[in-house]
């Protein structure tokens, strides 16, 4: 058990570093996507009570990674504050801890025995989490009825071993985010594939100035080495058939990275930028918040990312309002989609744990779910919520029909390692340090010997 404790303590501080790692530079506008942010905020602690003369005094620590942000924190705090008008004298004290620092931050929280109530527990840590004990099993706390409203595919993606770690209450479904009224001018249709794409690439990147050099690019590429763009190159690779790990029929652990599909994906997404010139330059240093600003600036039409880079893009440039669209993610062999869920856990050391589930529950209401789509772009997990006219538009469109080609991710506790070998492949062929075959193979043998040392 120390074993496995030391090891899930090391995975989630791997997380932090990887997360943090390669995001310097850029325009400032844009720092976050709300599951995974550029800069960090550090910890913020805010109480806020209901204020009407109830001493009942019952609090509830959460430690989210939307309360740095914006406009995340402040749909987050209204919510909240319903919450506490229903219940008065209940408070909220908020611990709001950027998303780069979140595996740290609860890393730390835990080995100290001091855990909130309630935390945003990032995804990538859900299996080093269940290795360390510090999540209640919420098919244990949450109705059966209430649980059935969710697609149980995503679901699966915060269960292991079938205990229910994180509600994942929402999601920021990925996509291709493209600029209609560009494509429009140009006659071009939504790509269906990867020819069709590159083709789209080409036709937008143009030297608008006059001055023979291009100053408006097709693809907003995202290349640092962090989990941020590592997980966009991942949508590539998993578009043709690769999976990078996979568990078979005997429960071992293999992976497809190396193989001819891998090779071709890696491939195909550094001609973007090395013969294709469709690519901002400075791709080594663009992440989510650079690629983001992209767009915003008018700068690069083709964008893959989560739902809520909608509402981050109209409003640093609400002049984009009604000129953006999605659609899926173009395919090799098949479309793919990530449902990148956000959702909350209840700690193992919670205090309040019906006043926990009554607030999971209360977030999860049709009004509150309204909120994050329209505000911060993100998609409801629940079946129940699909009705809701903030999704049926052009910008979200791609991002809805993403949640029927969901594949689940690997519950693997060296899965931030394997990213992390993924991220230095796509690097070593961009900087001209390694040809697409070397790094593939150097990409297989490093992920083959992570498979080993978690065996």
């Amino acid at each position: 058990m120390r074993k496995r404790i030391g090891a899930a303590l090391l995975s989630m501080a791997l997380a932090a570093s990887l997360t943090a790692c390669g995001n310097s530079g850029g325009a400032p506008e844009v720092t976050s996507e709300g599951g995974q942010t550029t800069a960090s905020m550090g910890e913020q602690t805010t109480a806020a009570s209901a204020g009407n003369g109830d001493t009942t005094n019952t609090k509830l620590r959460i430690m989210s990674m939307q309360q740095p942000e914006n406009p995340e924190g402040p749909i987050e705090r209204e919510i909240a504050d319903a919450f506490m008008e229903k219940y008065p004298g209940v408070e909220i004290e908020w611990i709001g801890v950027a998303a780069n620092d979140m595996s740290k931050k609860l890393s730390a929280m835990a080995a100290g025995n001091d855990l909130p109530d309630i935390i945003t527990t990032p995804t990538e840590m859900v299996s080093a989490a269940y290795d360390m004990g510090i999540l209640m099993d919420l098919k244990q706390i949450l109705p059966t009825e209430f649980l059935d409203d969710f697609y149980p595919e995503v679901l699966a993606q915060t269960t292991v071993n079938d205990q229910l770690l994180i509600l994942p209450y929402q999601g920021m479904n990925a996509a291709l985010l493209y600029r209609l009224d560009w494509f429009e001018e140009e006659g071009l249709d939504a790509p269906e594939n990867w020819e069709d794409f590159s083709q789209a690439a080409k036709t937008l990147t143009k030297d608008t100035d006059g001055d023979g050099k291009a100053d408006r690019w097709g693809f907003a590429m995202m290349a640092t080495r962090n989990a941020s763009a590592e997980s966009r190159f991942l949508y590539i690779t998993r578009s043709f058939g690769v999976k990078e790990l996979w568990q078979d029929t005997d429960g071992t652990w293999k992976t497809d990275v190396g193989n001819e599909a891998f090779k071709k994906a890696l491939g195909m997404f550094c001609d973007f930028a090395l013969v294709d010139k469709v690519v901002a330059p400075g791709v080594l240093e663009t992440g989510y918040g650079e690629a983001a600003n992209l767009v915003v600036a008018g700068k690069s039409g083709m964008l893959i990312t989560g739902s809520n880079a909608v509402g981050t893009i109209i409003s640093q440039n609400p002049d984009l309002q009604g000129k953006l669209a999605s659609c899926p993610i173009p395919m090799g062999t098949e479309h793919v989609s990530d449902p990148r869920e956000v959702g909350y856990s209840i700690s193992s050391s919670c205090q309040n744990v019906e006043l926990a589930k009554e607030y999971l529950m209360f977030v999860c209401q049709k009004e509150n779910l309204a909120k994050w789509t329209e505000g911060a772009g993100r998609v409801p997990t629940m079946k129940s919520a699909q009705d809701l006219p903030q999704l049926q538009t052009p910008e979200m469109e791609g991002f809805v029909a993403g949640s029927q080609y969901f594949y689940e991710r690997p519950k693997h506790s060296g899965y931030v390692e394997v990213q992390d070998v993924i991220g230095e492949a796509y690097q070593s062929v961009l900087s001209g340090n390694a040809t697409v075959d070397e790094a593939a193979s150097t990409a297989q043998e490093k992920v083959e010997e992570i498979i080993e040392s978690y065996e």
